[in-house]
């Protein structure tokens, strides 16, 4: 059957917008006005027809188990939720429908909604999705407990409340925090990206105390760490600040407009001298002119810091740092193929996915990786191999200008399962594997003739 396009593929997804609001009128007794469906329908269907649109679906006025199937339909994969209401009636629906897997949502965005009466330890929502965002919602006290494991490399909290269900653990003394929850969340998925801003991290139950926010559970793979206008300096600031240093792969620190003082600018001074973030903004914090002074001091290592006013634009600043690669510097102090894998840097640039760094490192020291080194356990449970398979960096294991010997190529290659070959390109892989097999084999005789020339003369 031939794909519908054109003038009729809008009119039939505009009616059957209509019609998933339609089924919720009917389904709560609601009186909306006709010429208000027929509105968001249309704007609802403009967006989902453009190719750069995200699409926003209002709950309060559609369906959205029948909204999510006209979005499956047209291949979208992300949406922003907004007028999510609290009950169970109407909340539980709308989450069981987004984390139906057979919808295949990657990426959500739930704004100006309240969460705050869903159970608190239900099942797992948002499954497969990886990047998560939930702006000026109220939610529960322990939503951390229903999020996924393994999958989200965004999370946004932004302008968010706990809601006024319990939030505490009934075994617990303490009750947790959106800090707590977020580095719950963290320490179970392997983030880049984690913005906290423009809310107290702390707040919660009254006359019972939270729980400390453990800053050690943020991720090595943390690329962007914005907190901007919180609280963080009751929010176990120096466990944050004693964290900064392991996180290898951090590119920017946004702690800007959070009411630091020169006490806390001491601090991140000296957190700051161990890592390789190129951009801190501290803008509309409360620091002396002489500790400005001494924070200009860690310009001179190619770092933009700033404390006059400034707005960082997200989306812009990621794209300016998709080729800024933290591991490599860190690497430059290292003098041998030993040092690099004994370091704690070698497991930070297989989960940053940034391998090819290691393998340039090692051969600036005038060494190469032979097999052996591929079967190094780097945690309890993986090899160097297969942590590069999992995270999915094969293509620069193989990539001939690091080897020098086919053999030794061969040897690791025979170590990969068959199911993960296809990350070399093609079916099984085993083309563009004997295409750069066949490269260092052809660099392997050049190499051998100009040795055996120079010899002769």
């Amino acid at each position: 059957m031939a794909e519908i396009t054109g003038p009729q593929k809008r009119k039939d997804t505009y009616y059957a917008l209509c019609s998933a609001a339609h089924a919720l009128n009917r389904r709560f007794h609601r009186y909306i006005n006709e010429s208000i469906i027929d509105e968001k329908a249309a704007r609802l269907t403009d967006q989902i027809l453009s190719s750069t649109a995200m699409p926003v679906v209002d709950a309060g006025l559609f369906s959205m188990s029948d909204a999510l199937e006209v979005l499956k339909k047209n291949d979208k994969d992300a949406l922003i939720v907004e007028n999510v209401a609290s009950g169970y009636k109407i909340q539980t629906p709308i989450d069981d429908s987004l984390s139906d897997p057979k919808v295949g949502l990657k990426d959500i965005r739930i704004r100006n909604s309240s969460l705050e009466y869903s159970d608190y330890m239900p099942k797992t929502r948002y499954v497969g999705v990886e990047k998560l965002a939930f702006e000026n919602v109220a939610l529960n006290g322990m939503f951390s407990k229903s999020m996924p494991s393994g999958t989200i490399t965004d999370l946004t909290i932004e302008r968010c409340s706990l809601g006024k269900v319990p939030t505490y653990d009934p075994t617990a003394p303490r009750y947790m925090t959106i800090c707590t929850n977020a580095l719950e969340i963290a320490s179970k998925n392997p983030l880049k990206h984690l913005f906290l801003n423009e809310m107290s991290l702390t707040s919660g139950e009254p006359d019972k105390e939270p729980a400390p926010a453990d800053w050690s559970k943020l991720p090595v793979t943390l690329e962007y760490l914005s907190l901007e206008k919180t609280d963080i300096m009751r929010a176990n600031f120096d466990g944050l600040m004693k964290a900064l240093p392991n996180l290898k792969n951090l590119k920017v620190l946004d702690l800007a407009s959070c009411g630091l003082t020169d006490e806390h600018g001491q601090k991140i001074k000296q957190a700051l001298q161990a890592s390789q973030a190129t951009i801190i903004n501290l803008t509309g914090n409360h620091f002396s002119e002489p500790l400005k002074n001494e924070l200009e001091a860690i310009k001179g290592k190619n770092v933009s810091a700033s404390w006059e006013y400034m707005h960082t634009d997200k989306e812009r600043t990621l794209r300016d740092l998709a080729n800024e690669r933290p591991i490599a510097a860190y690497l430059k102090s290292m003098h041998s193929k030993k040092d690099i894998l004994e370091s704690d840097l070698l497991p930070a640039a297989v989960k940053g996915q940034a391998f090819r760094d290691v393998l340039d490192a090692v051969k600036n020291c005038g060494e190469k990786m032979v097999p052996a080194d591929y079967d190094k356990k780097i945690d309890s449970q993986q090899t160097l191999l297969g942590a590069l398979i999992q995270t999915k960096q094969l293509s620069d294991v193989f990539e001939p200008k690091y080897w020098d010997n086919p053999k030794e190529m061969q040897t690791v290659w025979d170590k990969v399962p068959e199911t993960d070959r296809a990350q070399l390109g093609g079916k099984d892989g085993k083309v563009a594997f004997v295409k750069r097999k066949n490269q260092v084999m052809a660099s392997a005789v050049k190499s051998v003739l100009s040795q055996r020339t120079k010899r002769t003369r």
